[in-house]
């Protein structure tokens, strides 16, 4: 195996650089976006699977986290809350009506609804999309952009679930979660 020097320059740069202390999840955001989304995978990372969606966490400093969440069709999310974990969620594959942003002729679209962001949920607020139609024929991509309380080492917002779990997968990672504490 040998290391591409682009990698090894960006990884020394991203690690040698000093980083702000963020404060907020505000901050973590402008800073992800601010320094092109650096992937730097923590070294104890897990790839996560629920029942409908797979997530792994692509950046961690202290108490802040970055993941990428696969939902896989078709889908419908609980009510759910994650509590003591404060939240937004960026979609950059999202919807049913896969209309490009932009000139159609351009071979590297993005998705109509690439970058939009939902408001912060505070720790603890009910989120979901029960209710709204079954999400049939596409997916959804999108980076969750986490604040876990002092003293709580991250893992995945999946595995801190106040609601009905989305199936038996989803039930195994809260327990193992629950059973870590």
């Amino acid at each position: 195996m040998q290391n591409n020097p682009v990698f090894t320059k960006l990884r020394l740069s991203l690690l040698d650089e000093p980083k702000p202390e963020f404060k907020t999840l505000e901050e973590l955001i402008d800073w992800y976006f601010s320094n092109g989304t650096p992937m730097l995978i923590p070294y104890d990372a897990e790839i996560f699977q629920t029942d409908d969606a797979t997530a792994i966490s692509l950046y961690r400093d202290g108490q802040y986290q970055v993941e990428l969440y696969l939902l896989h069709a078709p889908y419908s999310i609980p009510m759910h809350a994650h509590p003591g974990i404060e939240l937004t969620q960026v979609y950059l594959l999202a919807g049913e009506d896969p209309k490009p942003l932009g000139d159609r002729n351009n071979a590297s679209l993005v998705h109509q609804d690439w970058g939009l962001t939902i408001p912060k949920l505070p720790p603890g607020e009910y989120h979901g999309t029960e209710g709204m139609p079954l999400r049939k024929t596409r997916g959804q991509v999108m980076l969750v952009f986490e604040r876990w309380p002092e003293g709580v080492r991250p893992t995945t917002v999946a595995a801190v679930w106040k609601g009905r779990s989305v199936g038996p997968k989803h039930d195994e990672l809260i327990r193992r979660y629950e059973q870590s504490k």
